[in-house]
């Protein structure tokens, strides 16, 4: 056999599909484009229907099943980054989570610029306070709205019975018009709830966590990539705090009219959540996870925040889905290499917690943040699937989907005609 790989005639017209979308993209952004999501026209604006896209494939099960290698654990939510990023000596919390986990010691130190105070971050920035300030506010709002007594209403004494496939539109319907911009239900697996709590430094911390509610609402809200493709200053904490105070609210008004319903319900947002918003949103059909340790949605990738409401109000089931990502992604790695802190692997698959995913560095991630002063969206606006809004873009979902070198021969016309991650710029009034 020839040491040359043969080219399969599938592979053949593969790369002939490739090369006449790469003609036609070169036709409309030619090679440099410094911010091709801003000259693309993005419609954000929720969807009427629930009609899939044809490259999507319905699955009887997770598509991550076949990744399960050995028992998965509840993850204890104390040891999420932002957890530990907040321990110090003496705060009550520090020396009591790490003689629990000794084997993370240290990391609360290389996680302190995220402590830094709002000034600090905001010369880090190199903006003015005023226009940090404007940015950071995006966020306040989800404080009020994150106790237990408000993500957890009351359940009405008199239940009034309900369709599950109406209750399941209504639902829908209801977080479109909010703002949403998809929506899916699914059972909700115990194994993605939280061991113990741990986001609030209160008396609540460090206790048993056990709800169990049978069904899980999934909802994804866009962001406007004119915000977060810019870098160094404050237009992805605009954009993520203004996308989280609409999701919790948003969130909060559903679990409040389900339990008017009489139905138990809550709501599980960023200042209050007791499970791993990821894996429930994979279950119920939101999309698959990204090289990037994110849901990439099929149309408009790993652009949007996520929100869960759960409940045992009869609704009406998802189904999760495929759409090529895995091969792409392990073909890709745009992402990786755009991300200016490392944390993202360009390696293989790798076991965590039972299952074979990419690696993540949630401590050099956040540790970033820390330093450059504001949030990060640079794997989100820079993967591939993030561009949408013409048929140019819409074509290269429909080949990359088709597995094998797909993956390859779009992630290469990508950097084509994009070149490498080039940040925008934030509006004056917020510098």
């Amino acid at each position: 056999m020839s040491a040359k790989k043969q080219l399969s005639r599938r592979d053949f017209i593969k790369l002939v599909g490739g090369s006449t979308v790469a003609a036609a993209a070169g036709t409309f952004f030619p090679k440099g484009s410094q911010n091709p999501l801003l000259a693309v026209p993005h419609d954000y604006a929720p969807k009427a229907g629930d009609t899939l896209p044809g490259f999507v494939k319905e699955l009887d099960q997770p598509y991550y099943v076949q990744d399960i290698v050995s028992q998965i654990a509840r993850f204890d939510e104390r040891a999420r980054a932002f957890s530990k990023a907040s321990y110090v000596p003496g705060d009550g919390f520090y020396e009591p989570f790490y003689e629990l986990y000794p084997e993370l010691k240290g990391q609360s130190e290389t996680l302190a610029p995220y402590r830094d105070p709002a000034p600090k971050k905001a010369e880090n920035a190199g903006i003015s306070y005023t226009g940090y300030t404007f940015a950071r506010v995006s966020f306040d709002p989800c404080g009020p709205l994150g106790s237990d007594e408000v993500v957890t209403p009351k359940v009405a004494e008199q239940q009034t019975p309900v369709e599950a496939e109406d209750m399941a539109i209504r639902v829908k319907e209801f977080c479109k018009a909010m703002g949403a911009y998809d929506v899916k239900i699914g059972p909700l697996d115990q194994r993605w709830v939280y061991s113990h709590r741990g986001a609030n430094k209160n008396d609540t911390w460090g206790q048993p966590i056990d709800f169990k509610h049978k069904t899980a609402i999934s909802i994804a809200w866009p962001q406007d990539p004119k915000f977060m493709n810019d870098l160094a200053g404050p237009g992805p904490n605009l954009e993520v705090g203004k996308a989280y105070t609409y999701m919790a609210a948003t969130s909060i008004m559903l679990a409040d009219a389900i339990a008017a319903l009489g139905y138990p319900a809550r709501a599980h947002h960023v200042r209050n959540y007791l499970l791993l918003q990821v894996p429930v949103a994979i279950d119920a059909g939101m999309g698959e996870l990204g090289r990037m340790g994110i849901v990439v949605h099929p149309e408009i990738g790993p652009n949007p925040r996520l929100v869960t409401v759960t409940t045992d109000m009869p609704l009406a089931y998802d189904k999760p889905i495929e759409f090529g990502l895995q091969d792409f992604c392990a073909n890709c790695k745009i992402c990786a290499e755009a991300c200016p802190s490392g944390a993202i692997s360009t390696g293989e698959k790798v076991e965590r917690n039972g299952v074979m995913v990419w690696d993540l560095d949630e401590v050099k991630c956040l540790t970033f943040w820390g330093t450059n002063g504001n949030s990060c969206g640079i794997c989100q606006v820079s993967c591939p699937w993030s561009k949408t809004g013409n048929w140019v873009h819409e074509a290269a979902r429909y080949y990359a989907s088709s597995g094998g070198s797909a993956g390859t021969v779009m992630a290469g016309l990508d950097k084509v005609f994009y070149g490498d991650y080039l940040p925008g710029d934030h509006p004056e009034w917020l510098k």
